[in-house]
């Protein structure tokens, strides 16, 4: 091997370990970092959507004590007078931004059920007479106490046969509870909102872990729909008994992959369900895979740049070497008026003038 190629190797073999090794470390760095910056983002988008959920139960509770204070009410309830009740309650309802209302007495009877339109009309489709189905309801009856807290429930409506978000208080009369004002809105009204304020697909489940509303559903994702339709009814459980919000797993679906957390649904002290925040993974694998090719070009052209350094100063060693070499040989053939000619004032230059003054 010859002496250009001893000199310019160890170049070239540093500059290829050094290359692959950055390329790795950095590459990992910037995927890690990444991921982590897509977990944040869904732990974020929880967060955002509890947030909003609060913000729906603050509006819900001001609509249903504009209606539950409503001068006449509570004595209306107390006596059972539907038609005084109808009267009372309907024009307050009328000017209140709610997607349904409801009344009942004492017994948990209703007496008023109005769901507002599409198109901002207000329909009544009450029952009177029909007793209440909700949770919520029967509880704050049961406690009949007017210092009762709100009380908040995810349940289909009986009439319109969709799922609200339903919020409760009692109404008081003399320090009696003698009704309860019920105020819900639909989850298929919510879920756009929660889905633009989140940045990210929302699943809300009920009781039984299955998915009740979710904004995949809308996007023709049909397998990814399906992947997240129910979830086990242990797990769901331990999702419900959470103080935050969970990460999960990672999965594929349609041939990408996604990642998903899950947390309570908690406003005041009732867990009413559990949602879910989904993100695709793609921005993750497109960046760190654009990152890598990024620096395996950067690395590849240092180490051309080093290569051809290398080769430069390794002809500035080795060419008065061989000018050295080839005197040598020529002053050995007899040729004793060969002269180096080397003029450098290195190492090299100090031995080729005193080979040259060995030779006159």
């Amino acid at each position: 091997m010859s002496i250009r190629f001893k000199v310019i190797l160890p170049y070239l073999l540093l500059t290829l370990i050094v290359a692959v090794t950055g390329a790795y470390v950095v590459t990992r760095l910037v995927s890690n970092s990444l991921s982590e910056r897509l977990s944040n983002q869904l732990l974020e988008a929880g967060r955002v959507v509890s947030d909003t959920l609060a913000h729906q139960e603050v509006k819900h509770l001001e609509a249903a004590r504009m209606v539950a204070f409503t001068r006449g009410l509570g004595e209306a309830l107390r006596e059972r007078d539907g038609e005084q009740i109808v009267l009372l309650a309907k024009p307050a309802a009328g000017g209140l931004n709610v997607e349904s209302l409801m009344v009942f007495d004492p017994e948990g009877r209703e007496f008023l059920h109005l769901i507002k339109q599409t198109d901002g009309t207000i329909m009544d489709v009450s029952q009177p007479g029909r007793t209440s189905t909700l949770t919520i309801v029967q509880r704050i009856l049961a406690e009949n106490n007017p210092d009762s807290l709100p009380r908040r429930e995810l349940t289909l409506d009986p009439v319109d046969g969709r799922y609200y978000y339903f919020s409760t208080i009692p109404v008081v009369s003399e320090r009696h509870v003698v009704g309860t004002v019920v105020v819900g809105t639909s989850l298929n009204t919510l879920l756009p909102y929660l889905e633009n304020t989140s940045l990210a697909d929302v699943i809300i489940y009920g009781e039984n872990g299955q998915a009740i509303v979710s904004s995949l559903g809308s996007q023709g994702t049909e397998a990814l729909f399906l992947r997240t339709i129910s979830m086990p009814d242990k797990l769901y459980e331990e999702t419900l008994t959470q103080d935050g919000i969970v990460r999960g797993e990672d999965f594929e679906a349609d041939g990408r992959w996604y990642r998903l957390a899950r947390a309570p649904l908690k406003v005041g002290d009732d867990r009413i369900g559990v949602f879910s925040v989904v993100l695709p993974l793609q921005f993750v694998v497109e960046s760190g895979s654009t990152n890598r090719n990024n620096y395996i070009i950067l690395y590849t052209l240092a180490m051309v740049a080093v290569i051809l350094i290398g080769y430069f100063v390794a002809r500035l060693i080795i060419n008065p070497l061989y000018k050295l070499v080839r005197t040598s040989l020529a002053n050995a053939g007899g040729h004793v008026t060969e002269r180096t000619e080397i003029e450098s004032k290195d190492e090299i230059g100090v031995l080729a003038n005193t080979f040259d003054t060995m030779t006159e």
